[in-house]
């Protein structure tokens, strides 16, 4: 079976990992089911299509009840942060294929204004930081924007071709990933102005998609491109890296992370008619899933930074 054929034979349902422990969950008919973030009240937002429909945004109470939230009037919606607040952020395409960053608080979705065209919001804190990323039509790459304090921000990693922001924590640290010039993805944090990278040990390209108040950051790993069928999640905590892997599944992309060290995760593998619960197996050591990445950085290249779902 070719590699196509084989990826669209995958079905993706997400998980919440608890200790040693995650249930899994599908959002109902859906064949693609991409939890995004959790918040400190157990709150879960995130993403859904069935058989590359368009994406529809969910969000996911503590108590398990599932709600669609899609922009009125979007092609489609992609939910991406939700803070402690239960502030929603993420981002829909119009009717005339532009990318817009949207707010939802109290029931109610707002556009979210960037002097930037094409542009997402990726994350948010409690203090009313927005991170977000928009695509650069004069040098054909994408670049990232901290919004803070009314003022919004470039945030370009040196030397790298396109930089992708995905979270900012209440401590203001800015995590996400960028391209080197030779093409190769590697994560970082910007913490007090400062740029540092962060790479899981070996081969393979790190992507990071969350970071909590303790300074805790999950992501994805990915041997090779671009190909995402071999994708392992990670944590990081404390100067170590341990994968996560969800037994059974193909790939697995870790996507957020609560103060209370609960984990959110996509796992895609063979179709199964029901959810399961099982234990996880952490080793220690210490394409990607970019749900975070809806903006391309080329039209051209088999790199792209659309999602890989």
């Amino acid at each position: 079976m070719g590699l196509t054929a084989q990826a669209n034979a995958l079905t993706t349902q997400s998980c919440i990992l608890v200790g040693d422990t995650f249930d899994c969950f599908r959002v109902p008919n859906a064949t693609e089911t991409f939890a995004t973030s959790i918040n400190n009240n157990g709150d879960i937002v995130g993403y859904f299509n069935s058989n590359n429909t368009p994406n529809q945004g969910f969000y996911r109470s503590p108590q398990g009840d599932l709600n669609i939230l899609n922009f009125p009037g979007s092609i489609e919606t992609t939910p991406q942060d939700i803070n402690n607040l239960r502030q929603i952020v993420g981002s829909y395409l119009d009717s005339n294929s532009v990318f817009h960053g949207f707010i939802f608080n109290s029931g109610a979705f707002t556009t979210f204004n960037t002097p930037f065209s094409d542009s997402i919001i990726a994350g948010s804190n409690d203090l009313g930081d927005i991170v977000g990323q928009y695509f650069d039509s004069d040098t054909q790459t994408v670049r990232s924007y901290l919004f803070s304090e009314g003022i919004f921000s470039l945030i370009d990693v040196p030397s790298a071709t396109n930089t992708f922001v995905s979270e900012i924590n209440n401590n203001r640290e800015i995590v996400g990933d960028y391209y080197d010039s030779e093409g190769n993805a590697h994560g970082f944090i910007l913490r007090n102005n400062t740029f540092s990278a962060i790479n899981l040990p070996g081969e393979g390209e790190t992507f990071i998609y969350d970071i909590n108040n303790l300074g805790d950051i999950v992501g994805v790993n990915v041997p090779e491109r671009p190909s995402s069928l071999s994708a392992r999640g990670f944590l990081y905590s404390q100067g170590s890296f341990r994968t996560i892997h969800v037994p059974g599944a193909v790939s697995t992309f870790t996507t957020g992370i609560n103060d209370a060290g609960i984990i959110v995760l996509a796992a895609k593998s063979a179709p199964e008619p029901s959810s399961m619960s099982c234990i996880l197996a952490l080793s220690t050591l210490g394409a990607a899933s970019t749900l975070k990445r809806q903006l391309k950085p080329s039209k051209s290249t088999e790199k792209e930074t659309t999602k890989v779902s």
